[in-house]
């Protein structure tokens, strides 16, 4: 129930002083009392003017099969010659009724995958825990710091597109062997 409303009930019995200040604790002054009741034929208007407005955008909505939207329906109103309505008002009174319209816009995919090609490697076995600090560092970037260290020269030539697919596997076994990259969690680097 509206806190006006029960003041505008229990007025007659008890006083809209005395209820605004009980439920002065609760945000309620008397001033926003009597502008609430100042203003109620204000909100009947609008309300009646919505429900209109609510009966023209659902016509719109169903002739257009339901696949129109705010923008539309706003430009469809509009061409119409009924009262000027602004799209956010449409969109509003849309909400509260309970239509949208389609959005047909896909997911643009930047990334095209090669599926025959062969997955990497994984030269940590999956495992990130170091016993050692700076024994292994794992990126999906090549430039990791610090960016001088044979691994990462490695990387950065064999995933260059310079370097042949059969190469690739040779540069990363390289960089392996040298002690930089390692299954085993106690290997340091040397």
């Amino acid at each position: 129930m509206n806190r006006c409303r029960f003041v505008e009930d229990h007025q007659r019995r008890h006083g809209v002083k005395r209820l605004c200040g009980v439920l002065g604790v609760l945000g309620l002054s008397r001033s926003s009392f009597c502008y609430w009741r100042r203003t109620a034929a204000a909100r009947t208007a609008r309300q009646t003017a919505e429900a209109g407005l609510a009966a023209r955008i659902r016509r719109v909505h169903q002739e257009s099969d339901g696949t129109y939207g705010v923008p539309r329906i706003t430009a469809e109103l509009r061409d119409e010659g009924g009262p000027v309505v602004n799209h956010k008002r449409v969109a509003r009174v849309m909400r509260t009724i309970g239509l949208e319209g389609v959005r047909l816009r896909r997911r643009h995919r930047t990334t095209l995958a090669d599926q025959t090609a062969s997955k990497a490697p994984d030269l940590i076995g999956r495992d990130f825990t170091a016993v050692v600090v700076n024994t292994k560092r794992c990126s999906s970037s090549p430039w990791t710091w610090p960016s001088y260290q044979p691994w990462t020269a490695a990387w950065k030539i064999a995933s260059s597109a310079l370097a042949s697919p059969v190469d690739r596997p040779g540069l990363l076994s390289y960089s392996r062997g040298r002690g930089i990259l390692s299954p085993e969690a106690g290997d340091a680097p040397t």
